[in-house]
């Protein structure tokens, strides 16, 4: 049986975590679920990973996971690289809307059956998970190299939430969900493959190897298309540590009825 402290993960659609993933599977309280025709999911992985893949416990009525099996996973070139491959080869004979999801820290604990219930809302074409942070994945880089992301990238982002939610919200982009239209997916991983096998002596993004960090640089020149899901109302990231302590739900609990106001949605999205 699932710990109290952790059932309210089981009222979030999406889990990204891998302790709180492996809570919910050790209890043994992975639902059943359905997904829309309209969704196409996939990962990108291995052979040798695919055993240990946290995916592998989804528990699935209606839909399936798609695998994306690359020869050698190389962080994290393999995972953008194998989408935009996969989606120009197969784009006719998918359908309208792609959810990304690692294979290794996702788990899916609700139906998902209209995905422009998550995307209008934040009135985007893309919705990435959201952590509270702004930092990289502890990618190797030349000298400074990062220096851009964490001064300008970063306070250009600021600056622009704070005009979207009027509060300067310094959460990050989580690559490791994502929901969007298909034409746009294609587009944003076209747009960012190119990014990371530019020349690094170039600077910050180009080169870039560490997918979230070059999409925290997408995500300021398109940011009406490309939004986090600030309100949680796809994904939910976190630790233990981070969801004990609220952290992540301080950021929807404050603003979240403020930035809905006048927004022509459906209420049910509201939990």
């Amino acid at each position: 049986m699932l710990d109290e402290k952790y059932s309210p993960l089981l009222d979030f659609n999406i889990i990204h975590g891998r302790t709180l993933c492996s809570k919910i599977i050790d209890s043994d309280a992975v639902p059943v679920v359905s997904i829309s025709d309209d969704i196409h999911i996939i990962t990108v992985i291995n052979d040798s990973m695919m055993s240990n893949a946290l995916i592998n416990s989804i528990k699935f009525k209606k839909g399936k996971i798609n695998y994306i099996i690359v020869d050698k996973y190389i962080k994290w070139i393999s995972k953008i690289e194998s989408i935009k491959n996969y989606l120009t080869k197969e784009y006719d004979n998918l359908p309208d809307y792609i959810l990304y999801i690692d294979g290794f820290d996702v788990l899916i604990l609700k139906d998902i059956l209209f995905p422009e219930k998550y995307l209008q809302p934040y009135n985007c074409k893309i919705l990435f998970n959201v952590e509270p942070g702004f930092w990289h994945t502890g990618f190797p880089s030349e000298n400074n190299y990062f220096d851009p992301l964490y001064n300008d990238v970063k306070k250009r982002y600021i600056e622009l939430n704070e005009i979207k939610y009027g509060k300067k919200f310094e959460f990050g982009l989580n690559a490791g969900v994502f929901l969007g239209r298909k034409d746009y997916v294609l587009f944003l991983m076209n747009e960012t493959y190119n990014i990371m096998i530019d020349d690094i002596s170039k600077g910050f993004p180009y080169g870039c190897m560490d997918d979230q960090c070059a999409l925290r640089y997408m995500i300021n020149l398109y940011y009406d298309d490309i939004s986090v899901d600030v309100f949680n109302l796809l994904t939910f990231w976190g630790c233990d540590r981070a969801f004990v302590d609220g952290e992540m739900n301080e950021l929807k609990l404050d603003y979240f009825k403020t930035f809905f106001k006048g927004i022509n949605y459906n209420q049910n999205i509201i939990r």
